[in-house]
């Protein structure tokens, strides 16, 4: 899995990051990657959840039993079939 460290960095400085990673990782076809936000006071980890509620392609997937507190896990989402059968011809 792929994952994207922003840990400690500042906000807008780790929303950049985020967000270019993110994009690149969706053109590469990956299908999840793992956040690596740091617990602190939740801003980068919500920050992360926002823009991702923000975005078509992407999803939160639910934490499990044994998730890290400190990570969070993106869904990658394909493009739906018709959209696909559309540009196939």
């Amino acid at each position: 899995m792929l994952e994207v460290y922003i840990r400690k960095m500042k906000f807008e400085e780790a929303r950049k990051k985020f967000l270019q990673e993110l994009e690149s990782a969706f053109a590469k076809g990956h299908s999840q990657i793992e956040v690596i936000h740091g617990i602190g006071d939740y801003i980068l980890r919500n920050m992360v959840h926002n823009e991702v509620a923000k975005i078509d392609y992407a999803e939160m997937q639910e934490p499990t039993l044994v998730s890290n507190p400190g990570s969070s896990i993106v869904k990658l989402l394909g493009p739906d079939q018709s959209v696909l059968k559309k540009y196939m011809g």
